[in-house]
């Protein structure tokens, strides 16, 4: 989502970039395993619907909470600990286009913030009313909600992705890009520099065929 792009850009020269890759992918990633072991033996276990999707910490969950004894402080911890985790997200994904409208529109940040938080504010809204008042509303048999995020998760990221691997494998002058990726001097750098010109681009096409359907 172009949020590493726009943080590495602060990084101080003396930051290693491989290690801060390495502690952001192993975090998120035990992260996502912690949540999942909390939340989906908890789902099964009172009967919920694992693939309910978005609408599982917002409608099955509930329900599981529900039924739990003390549910209710439970309900309330987790959706504070969620809150504070959309907002700590909002404030990284909203530097991205910040930063370009700063750039492009010669705008001061202040008000390229504001400009952008009441831009994306709009568009959020049919997503945030998707299990409310637009719940009858679907895109193309999902909720608005489900619909979006299913084609950001499926379409839009692999492609962005697909992008980015291009530009850096292909595009930019091998130096140049291991001279950015901090690994100029590194032994991995040539099997860093294989793997994105053509692991990572044949990964993502698999994976967007497997989106489409195709495999």
């Amino acid at each position: 989502m172009a949020v590493f792009v726009t943080y590495g850009s602060y990084l101080g020269r003396t930051t290693r970039i491989p290690g801060a890759a390495a502690t952001v992918a192993v975090g998120d990633t035990a992260f996502a395993m912690v949540a999942g072991l909390a939340i989906f033996p908890a789902v099964f276990a009172l009967g919920g619907d694992p693939a309910a999707g978005p609408r599982l910490a917002f409608i099955a969950f509930p329900q599981v909470l529900a039924q739990m004894p003390g549910g209710t402080w439970i309900g309330v911890v987790f959706f504070l600990l969620l809150s504070a985790a959309a907002l700590t997200s909002m404030i990284s994904l909203l530097e991205v286009p910040v930063a370009v409208v700063t750039a492009r529109a010669k705008m001061s940040r202040p008000r390229a913030a504001l400009a952008v938080t009441a831009a994306i504010f709009v568009l959020g809204v049919p997503s945030a009313l998707s299990y409310g008042v637009l719940e009858s509303s679907t895109v193309a048999g999902r909720p608005v909600l489900d619909a979006i995020d299913h084609a950001i998760s499926n379409f839009v990221l692999p492609v962005c992705g697909l992008a980015i691997a291009l530009f850096i494998g292909w595009r930019l002058a091998p130096a140049v890009a291991l001279e950015a990726a901090d690994l100029a001097r590194a032994r991995a750098g040539t099997i860093w520099l294989c793997l994105i010109r053509v692991g990572v681009p044949a990964t993502i096409v698999i994976i967007l065929s497997r989106s489409l359907g195709l495999l």
